[in-house]
């Protein structure tokens, strides 16, 4: 849905901010817990303050969401 939010537009990343739960499957686990998710590269991401201990960490969260929309990858 939020892909679809901006019209194809490569300049814009649309981020999803909410209070729930994200899971996925990783790690061979099929309900992972995670405090976002993003495409890279891509368009959209989302982030959740479901799991941050501290709230005032969701900046951090959301700009390393974004910047894997922008292609980034996770450091080694």
């Amino acid at each position: 849905m939020l892909h679809e939010e901006h019209g194809g537009n490569d300049e814009i990343v649309t981020i999803g901010l909410t209070h729930r739960d994200i899971s996925t499957s990783i790690h061979g686990q099929y309900n992972y817990g995670i405090m976002g998710l993003s495409f890279r590269p891509g368009d959209a991401c989302v982030v959740s303050t479901f799991r941050l201990k501290r709230k005032d960490d969701l900046w951090k969260v959301t700009i390393h969401k974004f910047l894997h929309s922008r292609g980034l990858p996770h450091c080694k």
